[in-house]
């Protein structure tokens, strides 16, 4: 990871424009995790599979996350 890279989450990453904004951070170097509702058929790999209305869990996924 460079110096400007980011721990990115992305609710929402598995949809259509989530993917392109995942697809996008990963191009500039970012490490990005993916918290949605279902897994992701692009980056499964980067997947949290979980509801944001799981605060617990939430919280848990944005520890040591930057953006």
């Amino acid at each position: 990871m460079d110096a400007g890279a980011k721990r990115v989450l992305v609710t929402g990453g598995s949809g259509f424009i989530g993917t392109r904004l995942v697809a996008a951070l990963l191009e500039a170097g970012h490490t990005v995790t993916i918290y949605d509702k279902r897994q992701s058929n692009t980056f499964p790999e980067m997947s949290i599979v979980a509801d944001v209305r799981d605060k617990a869990r939430l919280a848990s996924a944005c520890h040591g996350m930057e953006v």
